[in-house]
């Protein structure tokens, strides 16, 4: 009897580190990172929001060059 229980729940934690690890995956593939560092997964950002610094410098960079 308690074999059967350590073996289902050895395939039960199995299962759930399976599936976390498949969702891993998903979430990187389907996912990417802009120049700031702020995650996008199917079109939502994702917390921590990050503050698009990066952005806003080359965009300044950028009128600042065509200024001139």
């Amino acid at each position: 009897m308690a074999r059967r229980i350590a073996s289902n729940l050895l395939l039960v934690g199995l299962s759930l580190l399976l599936t976390l690890f498949l969702l891993e995956i998903v979430v990187r593939v389907g996912g990417h990172t802009d120049v700031d560092g702020q995650f996008t997964f199917m079109g939502y950002t994702l917390e921590p929001y990050v503050l698009p610094v990066q952005a806003l410098r080359i965009n300044i960079d950028g009128y600042l060059a065509n200024k001139d």
